[in-house]
């Protein structure tokens, strides 16, 4: 095995197809695996950071890949360097994407090979995890093993497992959210039709997204909270997103009455998976629960498009649990090469404070 380390963003381009075809023949088959992912946030966020791609070749073969960046983190790390994947967080699924079978031996020269170029520098930040995922178990050994000071942060991953058809998934939910969605696509119903719209066209999807972004930011501001979209780098993550996967895995749709439309969903669908990524609705339809009406035409489509499921990922908020069949489980690894990194205990602590305000 031959294991190479490219520090130029330009190599993702390069090994494009190679890096796709080995996705689709690992166990992280995710969306957020895809080099069209990876490319979409390096572009958004390529500045303050140090770009690192470990490459392992079978002869002429690539069998792993493990892009990460060494960046500057926020206060919760007391502005540490950190040392995390290019998914940059937001993808809700991470591992190094290796080829099923070879695992073992391959996570572990790629992690040694990430490491040793950055010089074992800054916090570690492995995010989301599945605990059932062959690579899980190979990188706590060997965080073990190595003396890497680490703690795990678990996260639940609500899934819908669709049945043979919209009806008897629907008879699967409890009677009283079986009941709601029936009432209020009712009553969404008399002020005009309803139709669920997908927009595939490049220049009409960055359209929408600027009014997704506003509808979204109205809400959050409602909430005292703010919006991820203030960061205007995350809005060209969303633009890239719509370039990169519009004619492939985007999925981006809008929920209509009549003529106006009153939710929005960016989201994916991949696999057999449609992701339930990121939705927001006008606040003045807000008590005939869009979101909740555009998620069930979202189901009805994709078991009628012969889909496994719907992955309403990270978060165990509790509108999940009235659509969620499986509860699915990762977990975050935090490490320090240095047991007495001060950014690295301080977001411990942090991360104690946070959920005993119940953030």
């Amino acid at each position: 095995m031959k294991v190479l380390l490219e520090d130029d963003p330009a190599a993702i381009r390069r090994v494009k197809r190679e890096w796709m075809n080995l996705v689709m023949e690992s166990s992280s088959c995710w969306v957020f695996s895809t080099p069209q992912w990876a490319d979409a946030w390096l572009d958004a966020f390529k500045d303050n950071h140090k770009f690192g791609l470990a490459l392992a070749y079978d002869g002429k073969d690539l069998i792993g890949i493990l892009p990460v960046l060494l960046d500057y983190s926020d206060w919760k790390f007391l502005f540490s360097r950190r040392l995390t994947p290019v998914n940059g967080m937001r993808g809700d699924y991470f591992s190094p994407i290796i080829k099923k079978g070879m695992e073992h031996e391959t996570t572990i020269k790629l992690i040694c090979k990430i490491f040793d170029h950055f010089r074992k520098k800054g916090v570690i930040v492995f995010p989301h995890i599945p605990i059932d995922h062959p690579c899980f178990l190979i990188i706590k050994n060997y965080f073990k093993d190595n003396d890497i000071s680490w703690v795990e942060v678990p996260t639940i991953c609500p899934r819908l497992i669709f049945l043979s058809s919209y009806d008897a998934t629907e008879k699967s939910f409890k009677a009283s959210h079986r009941g709601d969605i029936r009432r209020q696509k009712r009553r969404l119903g008399k002020l005009g039709e309803l139709s669920l719209v997908k927009i595939t066209d490049p220049s009409e999807a960055k359209r929408y997204l600027d009014e997704f972004v506003q509808v979204y930011d109205m809400r959050w501001r409602t909430t005292g909270h703010r919006s991820i979209f203030q960061d205007n780098r995350v809005i060209k993550f969303y633009e890239n997103l719509i370039d990169n996967l519009i004619n492939s895995y985007l999925n981006f749709s809008l929920l209509k009455v009549g003529e106006e439309v009153v939710s929005y969903h960016f989201g994916f669908q991949f696999g057999e998976w449609l992701y339930w990524y990121k939705p927001t609705y006008k606040l003045k339809y807000q008590n005939m629960s869009p979101s909740k009406i555009h998620l069930s035409m979202l189901v009805e489509e994709g078991i009628s498009n012969g889909l496994r499921g719907l992955d309403l990922l990270s978060g165990d908020e509790e509108y999940k649990s009235q659509w969620a069949n499986e509860r699915y489980k990762t977990m975050t690894f935090i490490g320090a090469f240095n047991s007495l990194n001060i950014g690295y205990h301080f977001n411990i602590k942090v991360k104690k404070w946070l959920k005993g305000k119940g953030q």
